[in-house]
């Protein structure tokens, strides 16, 4: 003989097994936002160095290519071109605005790299320094801190990205070399 009348099964959560997944949810996320603030400018910043990278990459070969002086433009909203020397044409252009607000690029010298048709630099800065502008950056190679790149172009022509804060006695690839050494 039955006392009560047939169970109903409930479906759901309870408000208690919510509210310890919204604390675990939260908890997880305090604890991720700063890495992932991290992550995301150090992504900008490489991004950043790269397209002034391919870029330089690119003058240089249509220099080549053409057989004439070309040159590449570092505009002040990141912006950067590849223009002929002798008039100005510009053959290919970046915006930059991908990564605009939150790097700093800073040349060494002028903004305005000039190739040979050698594909030699004649004229423009030996260095370009790429970092957050949120944050300072690491001063040692530390693997979670914001990094800066650099991107050093030789008297050949060649634009080689690197990391400032290894020391030259590193057994990395991406170590910068000190200027005298690296014409």
């Amino acid at each position: 003989m039955q006392l009560t009348g047939p169970r109903r099964r409930s479906r759901g959560f309870t408000m208690v097994e919510l509210m310890v997944t919204l604390g675990v949810f939260a908890i997880l996320s305090a604890i991720a936002m700063p890495t992932m603030r991290t992550v995301i400018a150090n992504s900008q910043v490489r991004a950043a160095a790269l397209s002034v990278q391919n870029g330089l990459a690119m003058a240089r070969g249509e220099a080549i290519r053409l057989n004439t002086q070309v040159q590449f433009v570092l505009g002040t909203d990141h912006s950067w071109s590849v223009q002929l020397a002798a008039d100005g044409t510009v053959l290919q252009q970046a915006t930059g605005k991908e990564y605009a607000t939150s790097v700093t690029i800073t040349p060494n010298t002028t903004a305005t790299v000039v190739f040979d048709a050698f594909g030699r630099k004649s004229a423009g800065p030996t260095q370009i320094n790429i970092k957050s502008t949120n944050a300072s950056c690491a001063a040692t190679a530390d693997p979670h801190g914001y990094k800066c790149l650099e991107i050093q172009l030789t008297t050949g022509g060649l634009a080689r990205l690197c990391d400032p804060t290894l020391s030259l006695s590193s057994t990395e690839p991406k170590v910068c070399f000190v200027t005298p050494y690296f014409p």
